[in-house]
């Protein structure tokens, strides 16, 4: 393997949603889950974060370089008149915090 230095580029975005009333987990109150989700804004990474308007007055603060919050309204969203056409939805993650 090579010693030399490979540009990388600018690095990763995550791109992520803080969404309210979506799914419920008995493992995880409302508050874990601001907790949770300020953590993530605090970490020095690219982030783009569509944070549902009913809830933006959470996360204003952490506006930064590295942050850019997108407010949203989900039933602004081009498929939501189609919610109810989901039947048996079951959230599928390994995800068990």
């Amino acid at each position: 393997m090579s010693d030399k230095v490979i540009h990388t580029g600018p690095g990763a975005t995550i791109v992520s949603a803080f969404m309210t009333n979506i799914n419920y987990r008995a493992d995880r109150s409302y508050d874990k889950y601001l907790v949770l989700a300020k953590q993530l804004l605090k970490v020095p990474i690219n982030k783009i974060i569509f944070v549902d308007k009913s809830i933006m007055h959470h996360f204003t603060e952490f506006v930064n370089e590295n942050t850019t919050i997108i407010p949203f309204v989900k039933e602004g969203n081009y498929l939501y008149e189609y919610r109810d056409k989901l039947t048996e939805f079951k959230l599928n993650t390994k995800n068990l915090l």
